[in-house]
């Protein structure tokens, strides 16, 4: 199945009415809805009833786009857009304002189950989970559980061994990601073992550790880039000095003209522009993929507007000339 990540996260987690037994639709499945949502007899139109006519309306709900996966290419899905006549078209796959309309499976006699995260990332080595049921069991232990994920020393605490929807907590002492599995056979409902395989949660990166930052000490003129340095995957952000912020919200809650960020970098060296920014002293500091903030790189960085200059020009000034400076050749000597 092509879609994604999003997409396949959403169904993965759906327990519409209580139901866990969903999946995430094909195109030619797809069809079949869309022709049945318009009033159309399953074989009117062969397959093309239900691509870009334009003269539909809206009479099935759905109001937004939607994704299945395709089996015609490897990076493209289908999208699903009723309310403007374009019910199926391909796209490029992207992770952006994914949402997907799940179909159920209609069971076949067997426990159906499913893992929902109440977080997707976490700086804590605790996670909660809530496990759903297709119907009500018995049996379940912390031994039917295990991390299919890199991170080390997992163990799991069901709130309870019976019912239909179960806390479980797990707690890992290492770093890395979480998968939480209930094996397949692991509970019963009075009469047959289940479920028939074992159930994976999404996977959930466990980072207890804040990142690194460096910076070399300097002044430039606002405008001009600086390098910073990330010791792992993140954002990097450059901030006022008279900021302390203790969360990444605190940062970006803060005046635009008081910080600006990358995107999500990966380690190593990254440019944070400086357009935009007060006059005033600043450090770098970074957020990784989990959440953790950093400590403020141990140098700082002085911005300020450019100015007039004989000698000492930066990067961004106004040269003798009159022009701006592009590059500092530093000096020449006969």
């Amino acid at each position: 199945m092509k879609c994604p990540d999003g997409a396949a996260t959403e169904i993965r987690e759906y327990m519409g009415n209580g139901l866990v037994d969903w999946y995430l639709a094909t195109s030619e499945e797809w069809h079949q809805v869309c022709r049945w949502a318009h009033a159309n007899t399953p074989d009117q139109g062969g397959g093309t009833l239900c691509q870009s006519s334009g003269s539909y309306t809206n009479n099935d709900g759905f109001a937004n786009h939607y994704w299945t996966s395709t089996q015609a290419s490897a990076s493209l899905v289908i999208e699903n857009f009723m309310p403007f006549g374009n019910d199926f078209r391909s796209e490029g796959r992207f992770e952006t304002n994914v949402s997907a309309r799940p179909v159920r499976a209609f069971g076949d006699g067997q426990i159906k189950a499913g893992i929902t995260t109440a977080v997707r990332r976490t700086t804590s080595q605790t996670l909660d989970l809530t496990v759903g049921f297709s119907t009500s069991i018995s049996g379940l232990t912390g031994s039917d559980f295990y991390n299919a994920g890199t991170a080390t020393g997992c163990t799991f605490s069901p709130a309870a061994s019976s019912g239909s929807s179960i806390a479980v907590q797990v707690v890992c002492t290492g770093d890395g990601t979480i998968i939480a599995a209930l094996e397949a056979d692991a509970v019963t409902d009075g009469v047959i073992d289940g479920p028939r395989f074992p159930v994976h949660a999404a996977v959930v990166p466990l980072d207890s550790t804040a990142p690194t930052v460096a910076v070399a000490a300097q002044t430039l003129v606002k405008g001009t880039a600086i390098d910073g340095t990330i010791d792992e995957r993140g954002t990097l952000y450059i901030v006022k000095s008279s900021l302390t912020p203790v969360s990444e919200s605190d940062i970006r809650s803060a005046p635009d003209a008081e910080w600006n960020a990358t995107g999500i970098v990966d380690a190593g060296t990254n440019r944070v522009v400086t357009n935009g920014l007060d006059d005033g002293t600043y450090t770098v500091w970074a957020i990784d993929h989990a959440g953790n903030l950093s400590a403020p790189s141990a140098d700082s960085i002085v911005i300020r507007s450019a100015q007039s200059c004989t000698t000492d020009c930066l990067v961004g000034d106004i040269g003798p000339g009159g022009g701006t400076v592009v590059y500092d050749a530093g000096s020449l000597e006969a």
